[in-house]
C-alpha cells in the first residue's frame, strides 16, 4: 500500500541511521509514482531481511568463537566446524545484498517526485547493508583471532620455545619446517597430531584473511 511505503522508509531510516521520519515523502506522492517504487520496494525489503539476517550470523560468529576457547577434541572440531558454516553463509548473504542493491541502482526514476523517493530509499538501504556489514567483519577478525591464538598455542606444543617469528610463519605461510624437525625430534604423538592440525587449519586462516580484506574494500 502506500502508506506501507511510506511506512517503510521511515524504518530503513530509523535502521540505517539516514535522516529522519520527518525526511519521508507523504503517501500522496507514492501514488504519483509508479510502479518503478513498487519495484525498488520490493528489492528493499528483501535487503532489509537479509541485513537483519547478516547481524544474526555475526553475533553467532562471536558467541561461538568465545565458547570455543574453553573447548577440546570433537567438540572444539564440531563447534569450529559450525562457526565456519555460518561464517560461510554470511557471506553468501552479503554478495546477495549487494547484488540486490546494485540491481536496485539500475532503476530509472522518471519523475522529480520518483527521483527523490528512489534516492532516499536506496542510500537508506545502503546505509543499513554498511552496518550490517561491517558488524560481520568485525566478527570475522574476532573469529581470525581466536583462530590463531589456538594455532599458536598447538605451535608450542610441538616446538615450546618456539619464536613468535616462526609461528606466524607457518600460521601465515604454511612453511612447517622448523615443526616438522621438532616432531622428528621428539617422537610425539601429541606434538605430529597438533602440527597437522596447524597446517590443516592454514588455508583457513589464508581464506579468512581474504574475506576480511575484501569486506574491508566494500564497506570501508
Amino acid at each position: 500500500s502506500r502508506q506501507g511505503m511510506v511506512d517503510k522508509l521511515q524504518e530503513l531510516q530509523r535502521l540505517g541511521g539516514g535522516g529522519s521520519a520527518a525526511d519521508a515523502p507523504s503517501a500522496a506522492a507514492f501514488d504519483e509514482a509508479g510502479g518503478m517504487m513498487a519495484e525498488l520496494e520490493e528489492s528493499v525489503d528483501e535487503v532489509q531481511k537479509n541485513c537483519a539476517r547478516i547481524k544474526a550470523h555475526a553475533k553467532a560468529v562471536e558467541r561461538t568463537a568465545k565458547e570455543w576457547t574453553s573447548l577440546v577434541g570433537d567438540e572444539a572440531e564440531r563447534k569450529h566446524e559450525e562457526t565456519q558454516h555460518v561464517i560461510d553463509e554470511g557471506n553468501k548473504l552479503i554478495m546477495q545484498t549487494k547484488t540486490l542493491l546494485d540491481g536496485a541502482a539500475q532503476l530509472k526514476p522518471q519523475t522529480k517526485t520518483e527521483h527523490k523517493m528512489y534516492e532516499n530509499m536506496l542510500a537508506a538501504a545502503r546505509k543499513m547493508f554498511v552496518s550490517a556489514g561491517m558488524e560481520f567483519q568485525k566478527a570475522e577478525e574476532v573469529f581470525s583471532s581466536t583462530l590463531k591464538d589456538r594455532l599458536s598455542r598447538q605451535c608450542r606444543v610441538v616446538k615450546p620455545d618456539a619464536t613468535d617469528q616462526e609461528i606466524e610463519v607457518l600460521i601465515d605461510e604454511g612453511d612447517a619446517h622448523v615443526f616438522q624437525a621438532a616432531v622428528v625430534d621428539v617422537r610425539h604423538t601429541q606434538a605430529t597430531q597438533a602440527l597437522a592440525y596447524v597446517k590443516r587449519r592454514h588455508q583457513e586462516i589464508k581464506e579468512l584473511q581474504v574475506s576480511i580484506w575484501e569486506l574491508h574494500q566494500m564497506f570501508v
